[in-house]
């Protein structure tokens, strides 16, 4: 496997876990882009959020994924609107097998609660998801995660992998 392995999907779905794991077997690198925006800027991404705003977040996000995946394989767990801005999806899917982690809201509301500090859109959390899920479903290699476990959501993107 030459490529990167980049998991999308909306806040809460378990991307990083799940991508945690995955790396440990397949002996690559683990990053999570929000917490490389962190480290990379010294600056939360709920700061961000306040201040310079969710456009300037969305410029350091595109650029840190960016020079990620143009690096050597890891998998990355991208951020919960990565896709959705300019031309992210097309450069993942061109440096990285993109799969997106499916889960309905009510099962990631029940994972988060009702107010999650450290997600700054958390409190659009409804209208968010219905407008990102059109473009999800644009990724092709949807893994529901429903019922599963990470074991299983580990295996299922294994599968999901081409052969080179």
């Amino acid at each position: 496997m030459a490529k990167c392995i980049a998991i999308a999907g909306f806040m809460g779905v378990g991307k990083t876990t799940v991508g945690r794991q995955l790396a440990r077997g397949l002996s690559l690198p683990f990053v999570d882009l929000d917490a490389e925006i962190e480290r990379r800027s010294g600056r939360s991404c709920t700061q961000w959020f306040a201040d310079p705003g969710e456009g300037a977040f969305r410029e350091m996000e595109t650029e840190v994924m960016e020079s990620v995946l143009s690096g050597p394989p890891v998998v990355l767990a991208l951020g919960g609107g990565t896709v959705h801005h300019g031309d992210n999806l097309s450069f993942a899917q061109a440096h990285a097998h993109v799969v997106w982690l499916d889960l309905p809201l009510g099962e990631i509301r029940a994972r988060l609660g009702i107010q999650d500090e450290q997600r700054p859109l958390w409190k659009d959390a409804s209208a968010l998801y219905e407008a990102r899920r059109p473009g999800f479903e644009r990724i092709g290699a949807r893994i529901e995660c429903s019922g599963r476990t990470t074991d299983q959501l580990v295996s299922a993107i294994k599968g999901s992998l081409p052969c080179e």
